[in-house]
C-alpha cells in the first residue's frame, strides 16, 4: 500500500503533456485510478496551488485532498501518508503538533489554515503530544506548561517563514521573546539599576512602564516597601528581585518565577504562620512606613490590630521614633 493506493486522481492539465504523462505513470504505479474529471477526485493534483483558480477549485468536492505534484511525488518515495481531504500545499509540518498562546481568535485561525496546509495539525489545546507552541504572550498557562515540558517555543514568524519556504525552519532561528506580551516596572532601585533593567525588559519583549497601574503583570523590586510595593501587593502583582530578568536573559527563555519573588509568599516564611493568634495589638507613634510593615506582620501573624487602648489590647508596639 501506497500513499495513492485506490485514491480518484485527478491531474490538473495545467502540467503540460510530458509532466502530465509522467505523473499518470507514478499514479497507477502506485496503484491510484485515474479520473479525468476533478468534480469524480478524492486526490486533486495541481503544478501549484497558486495557480489554481476559483472556478476549478469549486469542482473538487469538500472531501477530496487539493495538493501539488512535489507532495505526491515526496510522499511516494519516502513512503508517507497523505491527509484523506484538506489544501495540502506542502508536506513539511507531517510530525508536527502546533499550538499557539496569546494569540487572538482570527490570528489563531490563521495560524491553523497555514498549519493544517503545510501537512501539521493544529489544536487550541496544549497537551503531551503537542510538538510547538508559536508564543505572542508569555506566562500563560501554556506557556510555562511548554517550557516545563520542554517543547518548542516559537514566534509566529517560524510558521510563517515555513510558510514562503515550503520546508520546516530552524526553530532555534525564531524563538519566541522570553517575556512576550508582559508589562513591567520598577521600584527602589538606582538610577542606574532602574536604566538596565528598562533596557532588558524590552530586548526580552516586555514592555516597561515608569507608572505602576493594574496593568502591569510584573514589578521589579529592590526590597519590600515603598508605595509601589504595596500597590502591587494589594493588586496581587508579582514582585521579583532584578535576578530574574537576568535568569531569563542567560537561558533564553522565559524563568520560573517562585525562587526570585519577594512578594507576600516570603513574608509569610519569615513568621510562622498564625503564632500571633488572638493577640491585640496597638501600634503607637509608628511612621507610615512602620505602619505598613507592621501591618503586613500582623495580619501574616493571624494578630488583630486595635484602634486605641483598651482592656482587650494584648501588646502595644512603639516606633523607632517614640519618646516616652
Amino acid at each position: 500500500m501506497t500513499a495513492l493506493t485506490d485514491r480518484k486522481v485527478f491531474t490538473s492539465f495545467r502540467f503540460g503533456g510530458s509532466a502530465t504523462s509522467s505523473l499518470k505513470k507514478v499514479a497507477t504505479e502506485n496503484g491510484a485510478i485515474l479520473v479525468k474529471d476533478v468534480g469524480s477526485a478524492d486526490l486533486a493534483i495541481f503544478p501549484s496551488l497558486d495557480d489554481v483558480d476559483d472556478l476549478e477549485l469549486a469542482k473538487a468536492p469538500a472531501s477530496a485532498l487539493v495538493t501539488t505534484h512535489d507532495v505526491v511525488v515526496e510522499a511516494v518515495e519516502n513512503d508517507l501518508e497523505l491527509p484523506a481531504s484538506g489544501f495540502l500545499r506542502f508536506n513539511c509540518l507531517r510530525d508536527c503538533l502546533i499550538s499557539t498562546t496569546g494569540m487572538s481568535k482570527v490570528g489563531s485561525s490563521e495560524v491553523a489554515k497555514i498549519v493544517r496546509e503545510l501537512g501539521g495539525k493544529f489544536s487550541r489545546n496544549f497537551s503531551s503530544g503537542t510538538t510547538h507552541l508559536i508564543a505572542e504572550v508569555a506566562a500563560s498557562e501554556k506557556h510555562r506548561a511548554a517550557i516545563r515540558t520542554m517543547k518548542q517555543v516559537v514566534s509566529r514568524e517560524w510558521i510563517e517563514k515555513c510558510w514562503t519556504t515550503g520546508r520546516r525552519a530552524e526553530e532555534k532561528e525564531f524563538p519566541a521573546k522570553p517575556l512576550a506580551g508582559l508589562v513591567v516596572s520598577a521600584t527602589g532601585l538606582s538610577f542606574k539599576e532602574r536604566a538596565a533593567v528598562e533596557k532588558l525588559c524590552v530586548k526580552l519583549g516586555a514592555s516597561f512602564m515608569a507608572t505602576l497601574t493594574r496593568g502591569a503583570s510584573h514589578l521589579i523590586a529592590g526590597a519590600p516597601n515603598g508605595p509601589k510595593y504595596d500597590f502591587a501587593v494589594r493588586n496581587h502583582i508579582r514582585v521579583l528581585r532584578p535576578k530574574w530578568l537576568y535568569a531569563c536573559e542567560a537561558k533564553g527563555s522565559f524563568v520560573d518565577e517562585s525562587e526570585f519573588e519577594i512578594n507576600e509568599p516570603n513574608l509569610h516564611q519569615e513568621i510562622s504562620a498564625l503564632f500571633l493568634d488572638s493577640c491585640y495589638v496597638f501600634l503607637a507613634e509608628v511612621t507610615p512606613i512602620e505602619e505598613r510593615y507592621l501591618l503586613r506582620k500582623l495580619r501574616a501573624g493571624g494578630a488583630t490590630r486595635s484602634p486605641r487602648l483598651t482592656e482587650q489590647t494584648s501588646h502595644v508596639v512603639v516606633g523607632a521614633q517614640f519618646n516616652p
